[in-house]
């Protein structure tokens, strides 16, 4: 069990290393709750409202197959822009 906590924190910190690398305007922050059922985590991308949806949804893809990759699990990652400006990628077992 705990390898695959390691593997969502892997992932976490690549994504949130990359991403602002990128995307210099935006900031992002990974959240995995220790209770929570494996594979289940949330990545939020501050200062995001002139993140075009193509690459909102390129990250969302790229994310769901590190997911996969690191952590051998099958992870389904949605995203949701919200009103703040913000967007909100969420994993899920699936």
């Amino acid at each position: 069990m705990r390898r695959q906590r390691n593997g969502e924190t892997r992932v976490g910190k690549l994504v949130v290393t990359l991403g602002p690398v990128m995307y210099n305007f935006t900031e992002w922050r990974f959240d995995v709750d220790a209770e929570a059922p494996l594979g289940i985590f949330r990545i939020t991308v501050s200062d995001a409202a002139e993140f075009p949806d193509c690459a909102r949804f390129t990250a969302q893809g790229f994310i769901e197959y590190i997911s996969r990759s690191t952590t051998s699990r099958t992870i389904r990652v949605t995203s949701e822009r919200l009103s703040d400006g913000s967007i909100v990628y969420s994993g899920n077992p699936g």
